[in-house]
């Protein structure tokens, strides 16, 4: 459920902005004859003043207790002790009902299965549609019509694919589908990474991605207990985490934009990471430019950034000679917004090295040996102690071998700039320090020496900026 900042400037706000998306993703339609419209107002009318007598609206002392405190708005359900929402629950689980199901037939995940299995021609969005109508609709039933139309498309020629798309037009449809039933209003949608990223990818593929944004700036919190562990690092992460909805979609978008799925071997194109990172930078600068306290600022861009620095890093931490430098340098100036305060410095320090460490134009292993030394040197600057096990931890073996690749990559460049006593230094610290890296360790600094010898990054490999460009921001 979602709560608001404030509720009477809220309920008017997100009324007409939902109204907006309805507007654009579906064109109203001619209105029903008067006496329909009559009747059911009468019956909407008298379900809410009966629901009202049950279920009193907050008095207002109860509003004035769930004030922000601090300026910093709690995350709140949104209880709604509304008659609106007494009706519509009420008339969902009245027409949900088995006994009213056509035929005596109950709608749900496994007859919609069924269904679509039984007659492949069916256009799946039409089956969710049908499903809506029946109020039998759900997140689980429109990610598999979403799945279902994934399949078909991954068998056409990719012509095929953009006609059929364009006929279809899931992406629209869906989210269309997903204002209309209200389920936008729950965390089954936030939560379904699937549903989410199938969604967005079809939007972006239908030329929507503008409705995309227009979502993002909605100001609408989503309920839920926030993990201890998380409210404990920062106060702005309860806030992040009443928004986190917008940082999950972002970071489809991102995903969406490099054309890879998670945990993908293949590498994104030069124009499709160009476009990813856009993304991104296009989400800090609204991020950045919202005023104090505005709920833009409340932009979680960790989960969005995820993906890009995997793919930047391209698991080699080698410079990125294929990437625009005016945008590495965009993405270094914004990488304490994406902190935000939260967690040690040591963290931010850590990301914003690897990105010196694979620039295009000015590769520099500076910053990722200061991060050495204050985790492995005499004096740090920072408890090493839990950064440590956070990197080293054997339950992520992942992580483990990927810092362990970084710190390779830091004493094969330390060597190739003849700085060997750094190098050693480092590479015994490490061997002492942290035992569960060794393996990694010494299988990546056998792989670096063989593949060549230090790379003297000669001016006419440089990037050049004629062949990609520059996206326009708005």
């Amino acid at each position: 459920m979602f709560a608001r900042h404030t509720q009477s400037r809220m309920k008017v706000s997100n009324v007409l902005g939902w109204k907006s998306f309805i507007d654009k993703l579906h064109p109203q339609l001619p209105l029903t004859t008067k006496e329909s419209q009559r009747l059911l107002t009468a019956l909407t009318s008298s379900f809410r003043k009966h629901l009202d007598e049950a279920h009193p609206p907050p008095s207002v002392e109860d509003e004035r207790k769930s004030r922000p405190v601090d300026g910093v708005a709690k995350p709140q359900t949104r209880t709604w002790h509304s008659s609106a929402s007494h009706a519509d629950k009420h008339l969902a689980s009245v027409l949900t009902n088995p006994l009213l199901a056509k035929g005596g037939k109950r709608l749900d995940y496994t007859s919609a299965k069924i269904e679509l299995t039984k007659d492949p021609s069916k256009d799946p969005i039409q089956l969710l549609e049908e499903y809506h109508q029946q109020h039998a609709a759900t997140v689980p039933i429109a990610t598999f019509c979403l799945e279902t139309v994934k399949a078909r498309l991954d068998a056409l020629e990719p012509e095929k694919q953009t006609e059929l798309i364009q006929d279809l037009q899931p992406g629209r449809r869906t989210f269309l589908w997903l204002l209309q039933s209200g389920l936008d209003d729950s965390s089954s949608y936030v939560n379904d990474v699937a549903f989410t990223g199938l969604m967005v990818s079809f939007l972006v593929r239908e030329g929507r991605e503008n409705n995309i944004w227009e979502w993002i700036r909605i100001d609408a919190q989503l309920a839920g207990d926030v993990p201890l562990t998380t409210a404990a690092r920062s106060r702005h992460k309860p806030m992040l985490h009443a928004y986190r909805w917008r940082g999950r979609l972002l970071r489809c978008l991102v995903q969406a934009k490099l054309g890879t799925e998670p945990g993908d071997r293949v590498k994104a194109g030069t124009i499709q990471l160009h476009e990813a990172i856009d993304t991104f930078l296009k989400a800090c600068e609204i991020k950045d430019s919202a005023p104090p306290r505005h709920h833009l600022r409340w932009l979680p861009l960790g989960q969005a950034w995820v993906p890009l620095l995997r793919e930047l890093r391209n698991n080699r931490f080698d410079a990125r000679r294929d990437v625009d430098p005016d945008r590495m340098d965009r993405l270094i100036s914004y990488m304490p917004l994406l902190y935000n305060n939260a967690g040690p410095p040591i963290f931010l320090k850590h990301e914003t090295a690897i990105l010196h460490l694979i620039h295009p134009r000015k590769p520099s292993v500076d910053h990722a040996f200061a991060v050495m030394q204050d985790l492995f040197g005499d004096n740090p600057s920072v408890d090493p102690e839990p950064v440590l096990a956070r990197y080293v931890d054997p339950r992520t073996s992942n992580t483990a071998a990927t810092f362990a690749l970084f710190v390779a990559r830091v004493i094969n460049e330390l060597q190739a700039q003849g700085r060997d006593k750094d190098a050693s230094w480092l590479e015994s610290s490490v061997r002492l320090r942290c035992l569960q890296l060794i393996p990694y360790l010494e299988k990546d600094l056998r792989r670096l020496a063989r593949d060549s010898q230090p790379e003297r990054r000669p001016q006419e490999q440089g990037y050049d900026q004629s062949r990609i460009p520059y996206a326009a921001f708005s």
